[in-house]
C-alpha cells in the first residue's frame, strides 16, 4: 500500500502529509506477536476504505483531504518493540547454539 501510495502521489502531485495508514490498512506482513499483545494502531480505529472516487478528488485536490475521526494517535509502538524482541531472543539462541555446538 505504501509503494502504491508514493507512486500515486508523486505521478498525480499529492501530498501525502494528512495521511495516517492505520486508518486505512493494517501493517505489511501482519501484526506478529506482539500484535497479539498489544493491538497495532490500526486495531484500535475503525476502518476508512480509499475508492478510486477519493483517490480522483485528491489529485484535483493536489493534497490528502480526509479530514480523521477524533482519535489519540499512537505514541510508541509496543507491539512492535515485542516483535524485535522476540527476533533478538531467537538469533541469539542461534548464535549460542552454534557457540556451543549443538547446531552444525
Amino acid at each position: 500500500m505504501d509503494e502504491l501510495l508514493n507512486a500515486y502521489a508523486e505521478r498525480f502531485g499529492v501530498d501525502l502529509s494528512g495521511y495516517l495508514w492505520y486508518f486505512h490498512t493494517g501493517k505489511e506482513g501482519g501484526p506478529g506477536i506482539g500484535g497479539l499483545f498489544f493491538p497495532p494502531p490500526n486495531a484500535r480505529v475503525q476502518e476508512i476504505p480509499i475508492t478510486l472516487g477519493m483517490l480522483r478528488e485528491f489529485a484535483e485536490r493536489g493534497r490528502w483531504a480526509i479530514e480523521y475521526p477524533p482519535h489519540e494517535p499512537p505514541q510508541s509502538r509496543p507491539d512492535l518493540r515485542l516483535n524485535q524482541l522476540v527476533a533478538l531472543v531467537f538469533l541469539a539462541g542461534v548464535v549460542l547454539a552454534v557457540v556451543l555446538g549443538c547446531i552444525r
